[in-house]
């Protein structure tokens, strides 16, 4: 198209030189939450093999894409980040599409920044032009400029050294923690990056910055630029992985034996449709081929099968059929007194499906030994929802279940009771740890972890969408001065102590939570009564409703029976592990 160039760049040519970047006033606002961020964050984190097994770090992907950038800006201004941006003031460029990535990665940097994970002078050129390098501008300057109340937000809890460990104070600085997903991401990339030591988080910075690419749009022409995001959204359809398998696969046979081979592929085509490409990729984990090239796996998985037909007959067309089974599962109507399928329902409600090849597996290998089925599938859901409470991230859950993968292989693991499902004392402190603030260090966890807590306490599915509930804190985050919830909370310790506690957390619909938010206990509980009318509560809403009262007592009962809940729920005790010293704390303060 004329006025566009399309040159490929490394991310750190992009935030480098004099390239400042702004959003149009026409642009929506920061859009991506915690686990669009976390996704990007574990995509790149497996592609530079930080997060890998041992044995496996040196396999790292040589580069990355990022995806590509549409920008805007005056005609003769060079391409961001190249020999012609060298000298001069500030140069200009509006971000068209790719707001979302250069926001996230933003983030990310200032993270990596506020944890120490290299000098200022190597990370402070990503976030900001330095003044020798502004030369025009008498004062530094952040590279990306957000729109409205974000852009106030981004650059004190995000841009400014130190930023992104500075907590919010919805009084003083008028922001509702809750609703801001500028916050929220950031909040999910701490906790993720905490997990990891210094020189991890160093390894990450540099990978980022050398090996990861974009390919960068430039336009001179705003309507020129609309039409080229256009087509870069909305046309072409590209070829599928699953065509390219097909013709590697049918290349492979004899022509005596490519009708049948079609027959077998278009009968797997229907079973799993639009998901062949992501049950593929489980396939090669479950096969011990996860890197390399999806070609190279096909023929790696036909040459160890002993042949194509063998390869169909004994291995694709199997495993498609128990993935199917697997996603049914999904969002129900599940069968009646069937645990097995339970389990892989609260399994699809995870972010992430590293658990999908240990489950393949064991479906397989125990197809004619159901109870070892159940305790296997039983066994990886209980360490699934672990991993999630630990927060750890989809590196290191993919190595486990790589592990568990052999282990069931190779006939050590026939239950829970196999050494690769054990727990280490360390991690069940951290696990008690983490559930004192589950929700302030894992939001969609938290959500999942009341679902499930719900369902035990109810002895019912809880078959809705999580995606349409939100966690209220009955006793808010941040209450007003003249609230009513500062006179029984008086002592700030112990009221937050009380709000972060899961006997103070709810599920409501996204909408009636903003709207209630921090609202007197009558209040809010006579608005939730409204809101339902006659309809069916959730447990852990309807003994919200039925309280007489929300004090530090039913809130500590609550928690109480909670965590007696999770404790069966997981297989391990963490009944005490916040309560008593909640208790006397609060007992002392009277």
């Amino acid at each position: 198209m004329r006025g566009c160039v399309w040159p490929r760049c490394r991310w750190g040519e992009l935030f480098s030189g004099r390239a400042v970047y702004s959003m149009p006033g026409f642009q929506r606002r920061f859009d991506w939450g915690p686990d669009e961020a976390i996704q990007l964050l574990d995509d790149i984190l497996r592609a530079a093999a930080i997060d890998t097994a041992e044995d496996d770090r040196d396999s790292a992907d040589p580069d990355y894409f990022l995806g590509t950038l549409l920008l805007l800006t005056n005609p003769g201004n060079p391409l961001p980040g190249s020999r012609g941006d060298d000298a001069g003031g500030l140069i200009g460029y509006e971000i068209i599409d790719g707001q979302q990535r250069l926001t996230t990665l933003t983030v990310l940097f200032a993270v990596l920044r506020d944890l120490g994970a290299t000098t200022d002078r190597k990370v402070a050129p990503l976030i900001e032009i330095l003044e020798a390098e502004a030369r025009n501008s008498p004062l530094p300057s952040y590279r990306i400029q957000l729109n409205g109340r974000d852009r106030h937000l981004f650059r004190r809890f995000v841009q400014k050294h130190g930023g992104t460990l500075i907590q919010p104070d919805d009084l003083a600085d008028e922001v509702c923690i809750a609703s801001c997903k500028l916050l929220a991401v950031r909040e999910a990339l701490l906790v993720a990056l905490r997990q990891y030591e210094p020189a991890q988080r160093i390894a990450l910075l540099k990978y980022l910055v050398e090996k990861c690419h974009v390919v960068v749009t430039l336009s001179h022409d705003l309507e020129r630029a609309h039409r080229l995001f256009t087509v870069l959204n909305e046309r072409g359809k590209p070829l599928r992985g699953n065509d390219i398998i097909k013709v590697e696969l049918l290349g492979s046979l004899a022509t005596s034996e490519r009708e049948y081979a079609s027959e077998k592929w278009d009968e797997i085509e229907r079973l799993l449709d639009d998901s062949f490409e992501v049950f593929f990729g489980h396939l090669r984990a479950v096969k011990g081929r996860r890197r390399g090239s999806m070609v190279d796996g096909l023929r790696s998985m036909i040459r160890e099968a002993g042949g194509a037909r063998v390869f169909v007959d004994d291995v694709l067309l199997p495993y498609a059929h128990i993935y199917a089974r697997m996603r049914s599962c999904r969002r129900g109507p599940l069968p009646v007194g069937d645990p097995l399928s339970l389990h892989l329902h609260y399994l699809w409600r995870l972010r992430g499906e590293e658990w999908v090849p240990a489950v393949l597996v064991a479906l397989k290998t125990y197809a004619d030994a159901p109870e070892v089925e159940l305790a296997l599938v039983r066994a990886i859901d209980r360490i699934a929802h672990i991993t999630r409470i630990l927060c750890e991230g989809s590196g290191r859950r993919t190595t486990l279940f790589g592990q568990v993968v052999k282990a069931i292989d190779s006939g050590e693991a026939k239950d829970g009771s196999a050494k690769v499902f054990s727990i280490s004392r360390e991690k069940v402190r951290n696990i008690k740890f983490h559930l004192r603030d589950l929700y302030r260090r894992n939001q969609p966890i938290c959500k999942l972890v009341l679902l499930r807590i719900n369902d035990h306490i109810s002895q019912t599915v809880t078959l809705v969408d999580p995606a349409v509930l939100s966690v209220e804190h009955v006793l808010p985050h941040r209450p007003s001065v003249t609230s009513g919830w500062r006179v029984l909370f008086a002592d700030p310790e112990i009221r937050e102590a009380a709000t972060q506690s899961l006997g103070n957390l709810t599920l409501l619909p996204e909408k009636l939570n903003d709207r209630i938010r921090n609202r007197d206990f009558a209040d809010k509980r006579e608005h939730i009564v409204t809101h339902f009318g006659d309809a069916d509560l959730l447990g852990v809403v309807s003994d919200v409703v039925s309280a007489e009262a929300w004090d530090r007592v039913v809130i500590a009962a609550r928690e109480a029976r909670f965590l007696d809940a999770l404790s069966e729920i997981i297989g391990i005790d963490v009944r005490d592990a916040a309560v008593g010293q909640r208790s006397d704390a609060m007992d002392a303060a009277e």
